[in-house]
């Protein structure tokens, strides 16, 4: 969500890919079902997501 600056770490010999583990809410998780990960994302970009709360509310 922030980019490949912390996505992608490049080291002498090779690259680590850090993948990001989230909770969605139910009904984030069927708005993703229902328009895919990219809109999902973008809805978390205009509702400015806190996602290092793990108390945050839905953003629908």
């Amino acid at each position: 969500m922030d980019g490949e600056a912390l996505e992608i770490f490049n080291f002498e010999g090779g690259h680590l890919h850090n993948l990001w583990l989230m909770p969605i809410t139910e009904s984030e998780r069927d708005y993703k079902i229902e328009n895919g990960w990219d809109a999902l994302e973008q809805r978390f970009e205009d509702c400015g997501l806190d996602y290092l709360n793990p108390e945050r509310t839905s953003c629908f």
